[in-house]
């Protein structure tokens, strides 16, 4: 496994703003990191019960294929091609819990789920392109 450091305050911030890291994503508490062949990935901080989940998925992979998982194997290999029927069913299930229909026209857009909960986490570039979907289906509606 590669080593990460962290991403240079003072940078370009990775997220596409034009901003420096440190008056952009940084300010937001959202963590990038770089590998030593300079791939940035954004460093999350995972609930405990999702570092359960991806354990279980861990040994469901080991039981499949009789090792251990590569760093390029999909997590949730089970679910390989099914991607589309996976975001019809959370469309579905937000249509039933009746979530406003613009926020599931942009969750199928983006892919993005923007919530109070997690608004403050995201990148200003994410945050656009949500906005810009929610408005797209106000013009269309």
């Amino acid at each position: 496994m590669k080593s990460r450091t962290k991403y240079p305050r003072n940078d370009q911030c990775p997220c596409g703003s034009g901003k420096k890291y440190k008056n952009c994503c940084l300010s937001k508490g959202i963590r990038y990191t770089v590998d030593t062949d300079g791939v940035v990935c954004e460093a999350i901080q995972l609930d405990p019960q999702v570092i359960e989940a991806l354990e279980k998925q861990r040994e469901k992979f080991v039981a499949t294929f009789g090792r251990e998982p590569g760093p390029n194997d999909p997590v949730f290999f089970d679910l390989v091609g099914k991607e589309e029927e996976m975001s019809n069913q959370v469309a579905e299930y937000m249509t039933r819990s009746g979530i406003d229909p613009a926020m599931i026209y942009a969750y199928r857009k983006t892919g993005l789920m923007v919530t109070e909960m997690n608004i403050d986490k995201m990148s200003d570039v994410k945050l656009k392109e949500w906005q810009d979907a929610i408005d797209e289906y106000s013009e269309i509606h």
